[in-house]
């Protein structure tokens, strides 16, 4: 009993000892093994990347194919099914043909409608993505039959088809595409200052291309002439209208004091001539102009 009680305590001692060298050998795998793990998320990232730009260069070299579909075919699947729909055209590319009905005059988007359906208002809207596609569609003319190339973003029960154009195929007038391509003549050189123009013909270009219209009109000045269909109680603007319905106006603001004078001895349905500076052109709100001067 004497001896082993002796013994005790050098074991004891050694036991500690192995313990501590298993501890710090653990220590020290542990560490290295996280130098060795934060090297290869390092390198992870870099070859991740190198990964997704030899993906997006393949995808790039390889040539689209894009479906045939009409405006017709894509109004018929969204309303007999329209999860079908989302599920069938959705992130797809297709070469849409249909008549365009509307061009927005920020030339942000075109819709283009069922063209054996007077009663289709709406269509599909479509997105331009570039300055040359809004070059192209300045030259056309609401009602004309278009084919575009392009992807089908997102597809909605209420909001219909959202495309994004690629590219504008064909044109139905090309006779016409090609006369404006042709013309060199630029809007400062066609319009002299203060060109007479009548309200009912700015309403007409702006119904036929607002984005043109946009483009023909707006930052210039001219003289219109027509009927005084409204006058602002804070006299900050008046309406001029083609006629004494008011179906087409133009609103004009009013500059100064001077201005203000002039139009409150004046009635409406009064014949009014201005010099005007058109400030803004939209498909909604229409004309709006400062007024220069009130000959």
């Amino acid at each position: 009993m004497g001896k082993n009680v002796e013994n005790e305590p050098k074991k004891k001692g050694k036991l500690g000892k192995i313990i501590r060298i298993c501890v710090f050998a653990v220590i020290i795998f542990a560490v290295l093994g996280a130098i060795g793990g934060g090297g290869s998320k390092k390198d992870k990232p870099a070859n991740d990347g190198q990964g997704q730009k030899q993906e997006q260069t393949q995808e790039s070299n390889v040539e689209r194919e894009y479906k045939s579909v009409t405006v017709a075919q894509l109004e018929d699947d969204l309303k007999n099914n329209a999860m079908s729909a989302k599920n069938t055209y959705e992130g797809n590319y297709y070469e849409l043909s249909g008549k365009l009905s509307n061009i927005d005059s920020d030339g942000k988007y075109i819709n283009l409608t069922n063209p054996d359906d007077e009663f289709d208002l709406v269509g599909i809207q479509c997105y331009l993505k570039n300055d040359e596609q809004k070059q192209q569609v300045s030259k056309l003319t609401t009602g004309e039959i278009v084919t575009v190339k392009g992807k089908i973003k997102s597809v909605g029960e209420v909001l219909g088809y959202s495309f994004d154009i690629d590219e504008i195929v064909s044109l139905e007038n090309s006779d016409t595409a090609e006369d404006a391509t042709t013309d060199s003549t630029t809007p400062e050189e066609a319009v002299e200052e203060y060109a007479e123009v009548s309200i009912s013909e700015m309403h007409d270009d702006l119904d036929q291309n607002a984005l043109a219209a946009a483009d023909k009109y707006k930052g210039h000045t001219y003289t219109i002439t027509g009927k005084l269909f409204n006058i602002d109680a804070s006299g900050e603007y008046i309406s001029i209208a083609s006629d004494e319905y008011g179906l087409q106006t133009v609103l004009c603001n009013i500059k100064d004091e001077s201005q203000k004078e002039r139009v409150m001895s004046m009635s409406t349905n009064d014949t009014v001539t201005l010099k005007i500076k058109v400030k803004d052109v939209g498909e909604i709100l229409g004309y709006v102009a400062d007024i220069v001067e009130i000959p």
